[in-house]
C-alpha cells in the first residue's frame, strides 16, 4: 500500500509543506509489515513554498528494526536561498500478534473521537498508562482505536497491551486481568494526567456464562481486519479492527467423567493424601490446602520448623531466616506482635476512607473466607469483590445496625443473608466471621426451597435454609458468626428458571468476580457499588481465603491503612485490675469487674468485706 506524510516546516513567518511518498509491503511469506529501507540514504521530496511555488528537497530516512516493531526516523530539510528549514516525523510499524491481542485491555474514553485522540492527548495517554501499570512508555502498544457507533455518546474504544520492563521473551505481556486491575485502581490518576475520562469496563460476552458444565469462559480479541488510515495534524494512524469473542476451557481441578473435554466433574485432589507430617487436607477449587500441625509449615506441611534449614521464600516481610540448634526462626520481623511465625502480617487498622486491595477472588465453584474484626461502628463494610463495571456478580460482607449481613449475586438478583448476634458486633471486641460458598445442586435443599415457594422478588434468604449459624465460644468471649451458603441451589430454584437446572444451558450459574478484592472500604470512583456502606473504622485480623492466611502486606494497593491494631494491644497483659478484679479488653482501653466492696476503674478504691457475720 502507499500513503503520504505531511511535514510542515517553519522558518520565521514562512511555512513549507512537504509531502513524502512511502510504500509499506506486507509479504505473505512472513506476515510482517515493514517499510523497506531505500537504496539511497536520501530521497527527493516535493515541497510547496509560502509563495505557492514547488521546490524539491531531500529527506533522510533511518530505520530501527526489532523483533516485532520497526521505527523509522524521517527528517525533511529544505534550503531556500540563505534560509534553511527542517521537519521530522516518526513512522512506527508494529507487528500485532495473537499474544498481544490475547493479553490486552480495551478502555472506553468518554466524549472522545479518533481525530481528537490523535493529538497531544495520545502521548499523554501513553505516559499515563505507563505510570499506573507501571512500565516504560516504550512498552505500551496501542493497536486499535475505534469509535463506538452504537452509543449516543461520543465514546472511543482504545485497545492496548503492555510489556513488563524485564520481559526477556518478545511475546511476554502483562495479562488482561493485570491491565484491567491497574487501570481500575488508577482511573483517577489517569484522568488527572491525561484529562480523559475513562468509563468503567464493559462486561464482555462471558457475563452470560455461555460455556457448558464447569467450563470457564475467557474473553478473547482476534484480528478481524485493518481499518482505513486516520489522520490528524499530528498523527497518521492505521488501526486494526479486532473481533470480540470468547473461548471455553476446562479449568484446573476439573475434568470429564467420560471425556475430558466435557468438564463435568470436579477432581478431589485430597484423594492422594498430599499433606505431610500429619497435616489435614481440605479441598479448594482447583487444588487443596493443608492445615499443618504446630511446628510445621509449607504448601504440604513439608517444612519442620525444628529440624529443617532455611530456604528462599520461607520468611516474609523483609525478615531473615535463621537456622539454629533449636530450629528455624524469622529475625528482624518489623511487626512481630502482629505477625505469624513466618512474619506474615496478620492485622491492620482502618480509618474512614482507607482500604486494602488484593487480586480478585477467582473461585467460581467453592470458596471459604474468614476474618476477625473489631469495631465500634454500627454501619461498615468489611469486604467487597465484584466485577470491573460494578454490576452483575459480587459478594460483600457488611455491618448494618451492628449486625453482620452477607450480600451476593450470581449476575441476576441481589440476595442478602442476615444474622443476629445478641448485643451486636459493634462493641469493640474481636468477632469472627466465616463465609463458606459451595456451588452444589443438593436435592434435599432444593425440595425445601420448593416447599417454601418464595416469590421471584425475594431479596432476603432465611438463615435456616442456608445453614446460617451464630454461636458464642466461651474461649473467645466474643460471638463468632458463621455463614454456610449454597448460593446456587437457592438461585436456581427461586430465580434462575428451569434453564438453570440444565448445565448445558446459558444461565447465571457461577460466581464470576473479575474486579479486585477490597478489604475495609472502597476507592473513590465514579461507580455505583452494590453496597450500603463504603467505609470501615476498626481493625481486621487473620484474613483467611481457602484456609490459607493472607499476608496483609501482600496487597496490590494500600490506601492509608496502618500496621497492627493499637486499639487492641492487650491492656490486660499487665494485670491492671487490683484486689482480685477481672480484666476485660475494651476498644483502646480495658475495664475491670470488681469484687464486692471495691470500685474505681482498676478496683483500687474500697475495702474488702469481712466474712464474719454478726447478729
Amino acid at each position: 500500500m502507499e500513503g503520504n506524510f505531511w511535514s510542515v516546516a517553519h522558518e520565521s513567518s514562512l511555512t513549507w509543506t512537504c509531502v513524502l511518498q512511502f510504500r509499506i509491503a506486507n509479504p505473505i511469506s512472513n506476515k510482517f509489515i515493514y517499510l523497506p529501507t531505500p537504496a539511497q540514504p536520501t530521497q527527493r521530496v516535493q515541497c510547496t513554498g509560502p509563495d505557492g511555488g514547488e521546490y524539491k528537497t531531500r529527506s533522510k530516512q533511518k530505520g530501527k528494526p526489532s523483533h516485532n516493531i520497526t521505527i523509522h526516523q524521517i527528517k525533511t530539510e529544505l534550503h531556500y536561498g540563505i534560509n534553511e528549514v527542517s521537519a521530522q516525523c516518526q513512522l512506527i510499524v508494529q507487528h500485532v500478534t495473537d499474544a498481544m491481542m490475547f493479553n490486552s485491555a480495551t478502555l472506553r474514553l468518554q466524549r472522545m473521537t479518533a481525530v481528537t485522540f490523535l493529538s497531544p492527548i495520545f502521548e499523554d495517554f501513553v505516559e499515563g498508562l505507563a505510570a499506573i501499570i507501571p512500565c516504560p512508555k516504550e512498552n505500551i502498544f496501542i493497536f486499535s482505536i475505534q469509535e463506538d457507533n452504537t452509543s449516543e455518546e461520543r465514546i472511543l474504544n482504545v485497545s492496548f497491551s503492555a510489556k513488563p520492563a524485564d520481559a526477556r521473551h518478545p511475546e511476554t505481556f502483562f495479562s488482561s486481568q493485570y491491565l484491567q486491575e491497574r487501570v481500575y485502581l488508577g482511573r483517577a490518576i489517569l484522568a488527572r494526567l491525561t484529562h480523559v475520562h475513562v468509563l468503567p469496563f464493559e462486561d464482555n460476552l462471558c457475563v452470560r456464562e455461555p460455556c457448558i458444565n464447569f467450563e470457564q469462559c475467557l474473553s478473547v480479541l482476534k484480528f478481524g481486519n485493518a481499518s482505513n488510515f486516520i489522520s490528524s495534524d499530528m498523527y497518521f494512524f492505521r488501526s486494526i479492527i479486532p473481533i470480540n469473542t470468547f473461548a471455553c476451557r476446562c479449568p484446573p481441578g476439573f475434568t470429564g467423567m467420560k471425556h475430558k473435554y466435557e468438564c463435568d466433574t470436579e477432581v478431589n485432589l485430597c484423594y492422594s493424601s498430599p499433606c505431610l507430617n500429619g497435616g489435614t487436607c481440605v479441598r479448594r477449587e482447583g487444588g487443596f490446602s493443608c492445615l499443618c500441625k504446630e511446628g510445621f509449615t509449607g504448601i504440604k506441611c513439608e517444612v519442620d520448623l525444628l529440624n529443617s534449614t532455611c530456604h528462599t521464600g520461607l520468611c516474609h516481610g523483609g525478615s531473615q531466616c535463621v537456622s539454629t540448634n533449636s530450629g528455624i526462626s524469622c529475625k528482624n520481623c518489623s511487626s512481630e506482635t502482629w505477625s505469624s511465625v513466618m512474619c506474615e502480617l496478620r492485622a491492620r487498622s482502618f480509618e474512614r476512607g482507607t482500604y486494602l486491595t488484593f487480586p480478585a477472588l477467582r473461585q467460581r465453584h467453592r470458596l471459604s473466607i474468614s476474618m476477625k474484626f473489631a469495631t465500634q461502628e454500627r454501619h461498615a463494610l468489611l469486604l467487597y469483590n465484584g466485577r470491573y463495571n460494578d454490576e452483575h456478580d459480587f459478594i460483600s460482607l457488611e455491618i448494618i445496625n451492628a449486625q453482620l449481613v452477607f450480600f451476593f449475586s450470581l449476575g441476576g438478583h441481589v440476595s442478602q443473608v442476615p444474622t443476629f448476634v445478641t448485643g451486636g458486633v459493634s462493641d469493640g471486641q474481636w468477632h469472627t466471621a466465616q463465609v463458606t460458598y459451595f456451588n452444589r445442586n443438593e436435592e434435599k435443599k432444593k425440595n425445601i426451597l420448593k416447599r417454601a415457594s418464595f416469590p421471584r422478588s425475594v431479596s432476603s434468604v432465611p438463615a435456616e435454609l442456608l445453614g446460617l449459624a451464630a454461636h458464642s465460644p466461651s474461649k473467645l468471649k466474643a460471638e463468632s458468626v458463621v455463614f454456610y451458603l449454597g448460593f446456587l441451589s437457592f438461585e436456581r430454584i427461586s430465580w434462575g428458571g428451569a434453564e438453570c437446572s440444565d448445565f448445558i444451558q446459558s444461565c447465571y450459574r457461577f460466581l464470576d468476580l473479575t474486579g479486585p478484592l477490597q478489604i475495609g472500604g472502597l476507592p473513590a470512583l465514579q461507580s455505583d457499588f452494590q453496597v450500603q456502606n463504603k467505609y470501615f473504622v476498626g481493625c481486621i485480623m487473620d484474613l483467611y481465603v481457602d484456609n490459607q492466611l493472607v499476608d496483609l502486606n501482600s496487597y496490590v494497593a494500600n490506601n492509608g491503612t496502618t500496621t497492627g491494631c493499637p486499639q487492641k494491644i492487650g491492656f490486660c497483659h499487665s494485670y491492671p485490675c487490683k484486689n482480685g478484679g477481672t480484666c476485660f479488653e475494651g476498644w483502646g482501653s480495658f475495664y475491670c469487674s470488681c469484687p464486692t466492696g471495691f470500685i474505681a476503674k482498676d478496683c483500687s478504691d474500697g475495702k474488702k468485706l469481712s466474712s464474719v457475720a454478726y447478729l
